[in-house]
């Protein structure tokens, strides 16, 4: 009964530890694709800023 009940603890354990790995991963692939966005998207307002500009 021991042996079953630290069997099943030691599965929680892991699967917190790869629901954290995932989600921590997700978090840095999304704040970069984010940064990314920002970038492309405040290029693309300047550029069209400098066209307006003669």
């Amino acid at each position: 009964m021991l042996n079953k009940s630290s069997q099943s603890a030691d599965q929680v354990a892991i699967l917190f530890l790869i629901g954290y790995l995932v989600l921590s991963l997700g978090i840095t692939l999304g704040f970069h694709i984010t940064v990314n966005y920002t970038q492309s998207v405040t290029n693309s307002m300047t550029e069209s800023d400098s066209s307006l500009i003669p």
